[in-house]
């Protein structure tokens, strides 16, 4: 096929490094996707909650433009299966939403693509998993916008939503969490 000594020569000098950096793509893959692999198979699953579902009822009172508007819903906790993270390893994974709404959020404004949320807390604190609440944090105010392709949050200090958007947090009342073990 080839006769000459040239094409050869150039044919390897091309087809070896080739070949080689392939097959270094190929073990580094295979060690990545392998590592997720073994983690996922071999470390065991985190015990299952004795309670997967509560309802918490909850009240947030806050001034928007010198109105009082009264928020009062229910925020929904489920248990929603075993996540993995490399990092972690596997853990409990749970959902929360306000049952009015169905989103995680309360939407406190609007404008120009700038979107307020109040959010009620995490799902893992109130089903029993985290012991800790820090009560400056909730509800924890958010500011999403529009910012290059895609969508930023910021979290909102007290003096910051009322500065920038008018709006403040008069009250807060919200359920205590259940007792739950995992066995």
């Amino acid at each position: 096929m080839f006769r000459s000594k040239k094409v050869w020569i150039i044919l390897l000098a091309i087809l070896v490094p080739l070949f080689s950096f392939l097959c270094i793509m190929a073990l580094w893959l295979s060690i990545g996707v392998g590592l997720g692999v073994v983690t996922w198979l071999f470390t065991p699953n985190p015990p299952r909650p004795e309670i997967t579902y509560g309802e918490f009822p909850f009240e947030l009172v806050y001034e928007i433009d010198e109105e009082v508007v009264t928020f009062t819903d229910t925020f929904i906790c489920k248990y929603d299966g075993i996540g993995m993270n490399e990092g972690v390893g596997k853990y409990r994974e749970w959902k929360g939403y306000i049952q009015g709404t169905g989103q995680e959020g309360i939407k406190l404004f609007e404008e120009e693509g700038v979107i307020i949320w109040c959010y009620i807390g995490d799902p893992k604190y109130y089903m029993g998993e985290v012991k800790y609440l820090n009560a400056d944090c909730i509800p924890n105010v958010v500011k999403e916008y529009p910012y290059l392709s895609g969508t930023s949050y910021t979290g909102l200090k007290a003096d910051e939503l009322w500065e920038l958007y008018n709006i403040r947090i008069i009250s807060w009342q919200f359920s205590d969490p259940v007792e739950n073990s995992f066995d």
